[in-house]
């Protein structure tokens, strides 16, 4: 084995290049080819020197002890001491520096690239880590409560005024946060709406002694309905008074229903975590009234009647007073609920509400427009209160995004996609590792709030006009808006994405309910003049001036409403989403199916696949 360790020895002093052409040269032992060169100790002493000084490659270190040994040699060739040549090479660095560069000049591009690569990865990581310690450094501050903003117009309502008191009493005494009504009459699952049974169907008299049974309860409906406002402060879970949690939440224990766990701290009491469940009780209770007003109606009772459809017409806009899109959303349907019970009860009991009854519902329909019940309000809120707790505060109202308000964003993104869980603890080193390069592209808290308060300026204006006067939109709109007005911006992309399409939504919802108001209130005339003249009009103007003061205008067209008759009862309807008038008849799309909204396909690219009239009496 001995033999061979020279061999092995020569070997791993042998350039890869060399290996691959079977030459096993030993040429990167540079320091064995200086002892063998012969030259007296000091010349081998300074070569050794200046080689171990260039911090070069090997390969290089013996390319240079080459040239300094035949340097060497050919001085001794021409007769020249030894120890003259010493001194006269120079100084052992400044001769070093120079072979250095010379050589790492004669370096492959290849390799100046590699280095050129490194050094700039080098400067990104000392850059990345100033950036890293701009970005840790700042905390976020939130100032404003914001639960108090949202919570202006409850507070502003007079407390003799205030519906919630009478409402939070009865909820008590019934249990009504824990009242499953369906279930307390027998309805399974699969069966039809509770709150569409009428006089005849197989649960009606489980109904009747339902209601008969919480008289008390329908009756502070019926009272509370009619009071000019809710006057319910939003707070937090933990800031109700004792009987306000009890009403609103009943049993639930106090973490029921969170959105953020305790351990949140940036959002445990932001503004998005608000519970409303409040405006589910009140559809609950807009059920009950409409079941009560069909209980009412079978027996004659026309006052109560009355006083139930006043009830319902008021509890659209209390539903609605905390200005979040799901209370905008709820007061709708209730709204919708109070507008259908109404057509329904005057179809069904035509005869039942005197002239004077139906000029009353006829005064409480034409107070207001559904489109008064949708605000914005409490989404702008939303977005500010959460850019105080994303953002840190320089005191003049800029600032920069924080690691604990990056993890916070992710969050929120993931709860409004309805994804709860925890995060993952591997994606939450990742938000940390990549959070100081988000912060630094995502713009301060000026260029966030700009962007998002452009776009929501460039939406309002594109919704705020009537139908007829909007523009049509195809279904690229929100992400044209969103690209124009986030340009990259990762956290404006997020607030827009979040609150755009659904503040659409309940935008065209507000039209649509306003739609059907004006319908049942040009209805409401017509059956007044029925019960006046004996008849219903032949023509919707010969209701004015002594019914309406007007014929209630088409959203779509700006004109009046169109109304005929059909078998002496009277149709009304909106010319649609194709904008002309059918003389009726009910629209259906490209494939022949019935359309029973065409408002919903007004002011989008698939207004032409519709072609007919949006029915709005009788309702279908």
């Amino acid at each position: 084995m001995s033999q061979w360790f020279p061999t092995f020895q020569k070997i791993q002093q042998t350039p890869l290049r060399d290996l691959v052409r079977l030459q096993v040269s030993g040429r990167l032992n540079w320091k064995a080819r200086i002892a063998e060169s012969g030259l007296p100790e000091i010349a081998r002493q300074k070569i050794t020197d200046v080689i171990k000084a260039t911090r070069l490659w090997r390969l290089e270190k013996s390319q240079i002890a080459d040239e300094l040994i035949a340097h060497f040699q050919d001085g001794q060739r021409r007769g020249l001491d030894v120890s003259d040549l010493v001194s006269r090479f120079g100084e052992t660095e400044p001769v070093a520096r120079l072979m250095r560069a010379a050589k790492k000049r004669n370096r492959s591009l290849a390799w100046k690239t590699f280095m050129a690569g490194c050094y700039a990865f080098v400067a990104f990581l000392v850059l990345y880590a100033g950036v890293a310690i701009w970005f840790f450094s700042g905390s976020p501050n939130p100032k404003v409560d914001y639960y108090k903003v949202v919570s202006s117009a409850a507070v502003s309502v007079p407390e003799e005024q205030r519906a919630w008191p009478v409402y939070r009493d009865a909820w008590l005494e019934h249990e009504f946060a824990n009242l499953n009504i369906p279930r307390t009459v027998g309805q399974k699952e699969e069966d039809e709406s509770w709150n569409s049974w009428r006089p005849g169907d197989k649960k009606w008299s489980g109904v009747v002694a339902l209601l008969e049974e919480q008289e008390s309860l329908i009756e502070a409906f019926r009272s509370g309905g009619q009071m000019p406002g809710l006057g319910l402060e939003i707070k937090r879970r933990g800031d109700y008074s004792s009987k306000d949690e009890r009403a609103i939440f009943g049993q639930q224990s106090d973490d029921a229903g969170q959105v953020f766990s305790s351990n949140d701290f940036l959002l445990r009491d932001a503004l998005i975590g608000a519970l409303l469940e409040h405006v589910q009780k009140m559809r609950t209770m807009s059920r009950l009234l409409e079941v009560d007003v069909f209980r009412h109606a079978k027996a004659g009772r026309a006052e109560l009647v009355t006083e139930d459809l006043l009830a319902m017409l008021g509890l659209g806009p209390q539903a609605a007073e905390a200005p979040f899109l799901v209370c905008s959303l709820v007061g709708i349907a209730l709204d919708s609920t109070a507008f259908l019970t109404i057509e329904e009860l005057v179809t069904d009991y035509p005869d039942l509400l005197s002239e004077d009854q139906l000029e009353t519902i006829s005064r409480k329909l034409s107070l207001r427009s559904s489109r008064d019940l949708v605000s914005y309000d409490g989404e702008i809120a939303f977005q500010k209160d959460l850019i105080q707790r994303i953002y840190t505060d320089d005191g003049s109202g800029d600032g920069r995004l924080t690691d604990e308000g990056l993890l916070a964003l992710s969050k929120v993104n993931a709860s409004v996609n309805g994804d709860n869980t925890r995060p993952d603890p591997l994606f939450s080193a990742f938000v940390n590792v990549v959070g100081p390069g988000v912060a630094l592209f995502t713009g301060s808290r000026k260029d966030l709030e700009g962007a998002v308060e452009n776009a929501m300026e460039e939406w309002s204006a594109a919704v705020e006009p009537p139908f007829f006067a909007r523009k049509v939109r195809g279904p690229e709109y929100f992400d044209d808006l969103i690209n124009r007005h986030a340009s990259g911006n990762y956290a404006a992309t997020i607030f827009m994405m979040m609150l755009m399409p659904a503040m659409d939504q309940v935008a065209s919802a507000g039209e649509r309910a306003e739609s059907r108001r004006r319908a049942k209130l040009l209805g409401v005339a017509a059956c007044r003049h029925r019960l006046k003249h004996g008849e219903f009009p032949s023509n919707a103007d010969d209701l004015v001036p002594d019914f309406l003061e007007s014929v209630p205008l088409d959203p779509i067209t700006g004109n009046s409403l169109q109304y005929r008759l059909d078998n002496g009862q009277p149709v009304i309807y909106s010319v649609g989403a194709d904008g002309d008038d059918d003389g009726g008849v009910q629209a259906v799309d490209s494939a022949g199916n019935i359309v029973e909204d065409g408002a919903r396909h007004f002011s989008q690219s698939t207004s032409n696949e519709v072609e007919g009239d949006w029915i709005l009496w009788p309702a279908r």
